[in-house]
């Protein structure tokens, strides 16, 4: 029962990542209340969430992204990039302060 319940909330897509992982890792736990202990901090989450909702004013309500619009957004990859600093400073305690020779980008 507990594998099938994790296997319909993984593909339901109820929960984050890290929020199933730790109801898997609660589930799968020796019987000392980790189910109970899990569930009542997802209810604690979810009141902490609907809290924060309800003080947010109508235009911020209106850039919350809906559930089905997030799986359509597209991401960005982190690439590596070498990045060429001058020293512009000696502070000490083995610290410089830096110029960046090339764009950063963030």
């Amino acid at each position: 029962v507990r594998r099938e319940a994790l296997k319909i909330l993984r593909q339901r897509g109820s929960l984050l990542d890290w929020q199933f992982d730790r109801l898997e890792s609660e589930v799968n736990a020796p019987w000392e209340g980790g189910l109970s202990a899990a569930i009542g901090q997802l209810t604690d989450l979810k009141t902490e969430l609907e809290e924060r909702l309800a003080g947010l004013s109508a235009e911020d309500k209106k850039r919350i992204v809906k559930p089905e619009e997030a799986r359509d957004l597209k991401t960005f990859t982190v690439e590596q990039q070498e990045v060429v600093l001058e020293v512009a400073q000696h502070l000490g305690d083995n610290s410089v302060r830096t110029i960046a020779m090339g764009a950063t980008d963030g």
